[in-house]
């Protein structure tokens, strides 16, 4: 005897996949409504943009040019005065750009919201300046550009300097706007 597909009670298991694909695949879709309940594509496209967030966070503090790090310093010879100076000149253009890039923000008008934008555009620099990192060639640490407090800033610690320069423009403006992405979920509904 033949049992057709009716007739087969499935297992408590099997009924409770069901119910679970069944739900995600009703869920899927994206809000169109302010206020609306968020879909799960929408959850699952801001967990994904976290873990990039987060993790070129992580890239970033393994690659910093702070003052302490032995990364950096070691590697291209560069005294802690000279890394000292370079991280305060990050800082300082830090307070200075801040303002700047929270109007360039506000005043956003895209298609993709307020936030999304500079998520999506600004996390791929930010990775390939950490990247290049590694790869100044070592042999610049013989060619001195200019002298801090008597101390050598070879080419190679310039152009780091330039890298975190770049990288300080560029990461900051993604954790701000995945931050602002996940707030402005907050008070429109979510």
């Amino acid at each position: 005897m033949i049992l057709s597909v009716t007739e087969i009670n499935p297992s408590p298991k099997t009924k409770k996949r069901m119910y679970f694909l069944s739900t995600i695949r009703a869920n899927w879709r994206n809000s169109t409504k302010e206020g609306e309940v968020l879909g799960y594509r929408e959850i699952f496209s801001y967990s994904f943009a976290g873990s990039g967030v987060n993790g070129i966070g992580w890239m970033m503090s393994l690659t910093g040019l702070f003052s302490s790090t032995i990364l950096i310093g070691s590697i291209y010879q560069i005294s802690a005065a000279v890394l000292y100076m370079m991280t305060s000149v990050i800082t300082f253009i830090g307070f200075v750009k801040a303002p700047i890039i929270s109007m360039i923000m506000d005043n956003t008008r895209s298609s993709k919201g307020k936030f999304k934008p500079f998520l999506i555009w600004l996390g791929i620099p930010s990775v390939i300046f950490i990247c290049l990192i590694p790869y100044v060639p070592l042999s610049w640490i013989e060619i001195i550009e200019f002298t801090i407090f008597d101390k050598p800033v070879s080419r190679a610690a310039f152009v780091i300097f330039i890298l975190q320069v770049l990288i300080s423009f560029t990461f900051p403006v993604t954790t701000v706007a995945y931050a602002g992405l996940g707030s402005s979920s907050l008070f429109s509904g979510f």
